[in-house]
Formats: structure tokens, sequence, C-alpha cells
């Protein structure tokens, strides 16, 4: 049930789906004592070295589990897992994936981290049911092609590998809600990020990007935007068509001031901005009637606006190490708690 209870927070799995089906096999010869009864096998931490070929025998197969098995491939043999939905196979020693995999019609999941990928075979394209896809920490260099094919991709996770660009065609994924790059090699986003107008969580932290383009506006569902640890100069002003957003990091960043724009994010309740070079805090963000948190440290700021302190919901702002002197730090400081809110310089 342990594994269990982790697809279903993870949202790998429907509890409907599984609720006849939730023995857990985590013995391959159990499981194939009985292989018509076998729906999900976790075999994960048992040193195989080779993929088991028996395993292509539990053809009812749903949810399959060979993370940190240390495998080098997989056998052409895999189509005959028809009705697998789940496929993890991180933490192995994968350097290719054979071609059949794009005859498993009913994958909706598939965990490719921490292997030695280059690149894909052209024949996922036929994973039409494929929703969630992660490649944390391979080989890749550039986003394999056919990604862009996959047409109900809801999440992906290309974080952790050597790709410096994110080409126009990713435009193509209008069913992607949740896409995560973290510590690549980015400089910049193409205006087609646009297009993804499902979109509601964008990580991009730890890469070099210098700007992000007016088209992210479009991005109207987005609830939460991850930027730091990047070389952000500025922000565009269309950032504040983004009225869903309710956690913005922008931390670690080269940025001199914040859009007037960001006036409109009326849902926003954490602002992470610390460590830039802005020097002051525009009268926008009193107007923010959600914002609880506003961490700004590490930044030249010079002056704060009295509204701050009359926030409706704010509850902390952090402004150490920045260019306020003593006096203004003790007069902030009374106004702020005044209000109960926790105010550190």
């Amino acid at each position: 049930m342990k594994t269990l209870f982790i697809l279903f927070f993870l949202g790998f799995i429907n509890p409907i789906t599984f609720a006849q089906k939730d023995k857990t096999y985590r013995s391959l010869e159990e499981a194939l004592s009985s292989p018509q009864k076998v729906f999900i096998l976790d075999l994960s931490w048992k040193k195989l070295d080779t993929f088991p070929l028996e395993i292509c025998t539990l053809t009812n197969l749903e949810y399959l589990n060979l993370s940190y098995t240390f495998i080098p491939g997989l056998p052409p043999e895999i189509k005959k897992l028809k009705n697998l939905k789940i496929l993890n196979l991180a933490y192995n020693y994968l350097k290719t994936l054979p071609k059949e995999i794009g005859e498993l019609s009913n994958l909706e999941a598939l965990q490719l981290n921490a292997n030695n990928l280059r690149e894909l075979p052209s024949e996922m394209k036929y994973l039409t049911a494929l929703s969630r896809l992660q490649i944390i920490q391979n080989e890749f260099d550039e986003i394999p092609p056919v990604i862009f094919e996959l047409s109900n991709l809801a999440l992906l996770d290309l974080s952790n590998n050597k790709i410096s660009e994110l080409p126009r065609e990713l435009g193509n994924l209008k069913s992607l809600r949740k896409l995560l790059a973290n510590q690549c090699h980015l400089t910049q986003i193409p205006k087609e990020i646009g297009e993804l107008s499902q979109l509601y969580f964008l990580s991009l932290e730890n890469n070099r990007i210098t700007s992000l383009p007016n088209e992210i506006g479009n991005c109207r569902l987005i609830e939460s935007l991850f930027i730091h640890d990047n070389l952000l100069e500025s922000l565009p002003d269309r950032i504040g068509n983004l009225t869903l957003l309710t956690q913005l990091s922008l931390k670690n960043n080269q940025l001199t001031q914040l859009p007037l724009s960001i006036g409109n994010l009326t849902n926003l309740f954490a602002l992470d901005i610390s460590n830039n070079k802005i020097t002051v805090l525009p009268d926008a963000l009193c107007g923010l009637k959600q914002l609880e948190t506003i961490t700004a440290y590490s930044n030249p700021i010079e002056l704060i606006p009295k509204c701050y302190a009359n926030m409706d919901r704010l509850r902390t702002i952090s402004l150490s190490d920045s260019h306020l002197t003593k006096k203004q730090q003790v007069k902030l400081g009374k106004l702020f708690r005044k209000n109960g809110v926790y105010f550190s310089s």
C-alpha cells in the first residue's frame, strides 16, 4: 500500500483505477506464480543487472517500477506489456531505449531520471496516452524532437541536462500544464512559450536566462513561477497579465526594478526578490491584498513606501543587508510591528 500512497500523492494514478488491483508484488518469483493477477510490480532497489525477460509475460501489468535496479537497457519484448500505464526506470544505466517502447499505447507516465540517455527513439511519438515525462539528469544536449509530438503531454521535466535552448517547437505542447527545466544551460526562452495556454507551473531556476519574452503574459493560468538563480536584468511588463500567480521567485538575478504591472498580480501571496540590485520597492505592491511574504534581503534598497505597513495580509518582510539607514529601519520596524508584521532588517 505504501507504493500506492506515493503514486496517489504524485498524481500518477487515479485511486479508482486501482481500487481492486492494489496488491503490490515485490518479488518476481511471487508475481510469476500468478501472472494474470499481477497489476503492480515494484522491483526497485533490487540489483538486477539485466532486464528479466519474464516480466514481459505479465501481460496485465499496469505499473512497473525498476528504479535503482542498475539495468543497462530494455529488451524489444517490452512491447508485450500492452496494458502498462506507469513505467519507472529512474537511476539505472540506460543509454538508449528500444523503438518497441513506442508500442506501449496505454503508457501514461514515464520516468527516466538519472540515466545516461542522449536521445529518445522517434517511435515514442506513438505514445498518445503519455501525459507525464521526466528525463531529469541525463546526457541530453538538446530536447529530443519526438517530445514535441507528444500532444497530450501535461508534465515535462527536463532538469539537470545540458540543454542550452528551448526551441520554437515547445509551442506544440498545447496540453502542457507543468514545465520544469532547472539547472540546464538555458540563456533565453522562446516567444512560443506564450502558446502554452494550459501552463500553470513553470520552473526555470538555475540557468543563464537574461530576459523573458513578453509572450509569457499569454500564459494566464500560471500559478507558480520560479526563475531564481538566473541573469535576469528586467521583467516584461506583460508579466502583470498573470493574475492567477500565487508564488513568484526571482531571487539571485540582476534585477534593478520591478515593473509597475506587478501590481496586477492580485492573487500573489509569496514574492522573493532577494539578492538582486533593486533600490526601491514599488508602491504597486501595496495593493496586493493576498500578499503575505516579501523576501527582499541583499538588495541596495533605499526606500520603502509607508503603505507597506498597512497591507492587509502581509505577515513577513525581510530587508536585511539593504541600504536603509538605521533611522529608517527603526521607524519601519515600529510601523510593521504595530500591524503584526514580522520585520527583519
